[in-house]
């Protein structure tokens, strides 16, 4: 038959490279989000930082994180010094330290100074003991004391033994081949200014040119203010929730990402967007701010759905997350139908977040009963029907127990219509054998 051209006219639904983004920033995290907004504003002139939207009190957040785990076996911890400048200690991160020193190379006292001083180290690498303290324990002099401390700080990880945040950078950019020439200024002269992300302020603090400044300021962020954090134990997996709900005469909802405000359009970028005469300038600019302005939308769009999301949830969950009632039945498609979103935007903007509620932190996807089950009562959660099952099957006579048929017909009894597949399947998924396999025979010679 020989090949024929036809025309199919058909209704195709295509998604924008800006739908695509939006759609991308709904499902991250809040941690991912701002780590979108800080490498956007590491780039983009026009997105304006007017206030501190890092963790802690130091500008470099959590994300450090010593260890052998990203290196082969067959890699010396010299080959991952080299290759990533990070230096992978062993298990006991105190023994490791020590194995860098030679005893023989100081005196007996010296020595147990320096296992001393190994053992002072906070979790962190910080040492926070006064010099005076051990140079009278171990009989030495203040001037030896001090030497025997700048030598533990040459040790690796770069910045071990240092005894404030300021020090611990230092002994870091001191050894680094190509460190920026005012970094050294900023650490020991602008860090508040760093930590607050008002690079503007910094460059007009020390003198210099904005473009220096932020070259500098990441250059700084590179480093580690906590060098042995983390070393010789497995590391902690915290949950952050992204939203947050308490009871204060009434239901309060927070969603996490009040770092936002910290964000803002440049207005003096945007003026000389305005003002801009060359057409290339112009057609760059205008792309840049385009982009900030759509984040800023993105996000805003985004804190919007999770605090409708989790009012409709809160709505029909109430006496669960009170902790005095079960789940009730519930699927991401009422509460699309109900927001008049769809169900796969419903299930992005839930996808790996957690909800911390009055008594407890549960994922979002657990508020949702996977299976409905019709009853008497009207309908159920598959997780009552396990109960159901679960106990009929701890009531049975272990010499003769019952069958998914005889099952089926106990949970009609009690008003719960299922099908002998689905009962299987749920026996199946509780780890409860089928009647055969649970019999328990009787000894011989006994009826």
């Amino acid at each position: 038959m020989p090949p024929e051209m036809k025309h199919v006219l058909q209704q195709k639904q295509v998604l924008s490279a800006s739908q695509v983004q939006s759609l991308e920033m709904l499902r991250m995290s809040s941690t991912e989000l701002r780590q979108c907004f800080e490498e956007e504003y590491q780039n983009n002139p026009f997105l304006e930082q007017t206030g501190c939207v890092m963790e802690e009190t130091s500008p470099f957040g959590n994300e450090y994180r010593f260890g052998s785990s990203g290196q082969t076996a067959s890699h010396s911890r010299d080959e991952a010094l080299l290759e990533t400048g990070k230096y992978a200690m062993e298990e006991n991160p105190r023994r490791e330290l020590l194995n860098q020193l030679n005893p023989r190379d100081y005196a007996p006292g010296e020595w147990q100074a320096v296992e001393y001083m190994v053992e002072c180290l906070d979790e962190n690498g910080r040492f926070a003991v006064p010099l005076e303290l051990v140079a009278r324990r171990y009989g030495l002099t203040a001037d030896r004391a001090t030497e025997l401390l700048r030598e533990c700080q040459g040790l690796e990880p770069a910045g071990v033994f240092a005894r404030d945040l300021q020090e611990c950078l230092l002994l870091q950019l001191w050894r680094l081949p190509k460190a920026e020439p005012v970094a050294e200024r900023i650490v020991r002269e602008g860090l508040p200014l760093l930590a607050a992300g008002k690079i503007g302020g910094l460059a007009r603090q020390l003198g210099i040119s904005t473009a220096l400044a932020q070259q500098a300021a990441e250059q700084i962020r590179s480093l580690n203010p906590r060098p042995m954090e983390g070393c010789g134990r497995e590391q902690t997996a915290y949950i952050h929730p992204e939203v947050s709900i308490r009871w204060r005469q009434g239901w309060e909802i927070m969603v996490h990402d009040e770092w936002r405000q910290n964000y803002s359009v440049s207005e003096y970028y945007t003026q000389l967007a305005n003002t801009a005469e060359e057409e290339a300038l112009k057609e760059y600019m205008a792309e840049k701010l385009r982009r900030v302005q759509f984040m800023m939308q993105a996000a805003q769009k985004r804190h919007d759905t999770l605090l409708e999301i989790t009012k409709s949830i809160l709505s029909r969950q109430e006496a669960f997350l009170r902790g005095n009632g079960p789940l009730v039945p519930l699927s991401m498609v009422e509460i699309a139908e109900e927001l008049g979103l769809s169900p796969s935007t419903v299930s992005r903007a839930l996808k790996d977040k957690h909800l911390q509620g009055p008594l407890f932190v549960v994922p979002f996807r657990a508020l949702f009963s996977a299976v409905r089950v019709e009853s008497a009562q009207g309908e159920t959660t598959g997780e009552l029907v396990r109960e159901t099952l679960r106990r009929l099957v701890a009531e049975e006579n272990p010499a003769c127990p019952m069958s998914d048929n005889r099952l089926q017909q106990l949970l009609q009894e009690e008003g719960v219509t299922m099908g002998r597949r689905t009962i299987a399947k749920y026996r199946a998924e509780m780890g409860i054998p089928d009647s055969r396999e649970r019999k328990i025979q009787r000894p011989p010679g006994k009826r």
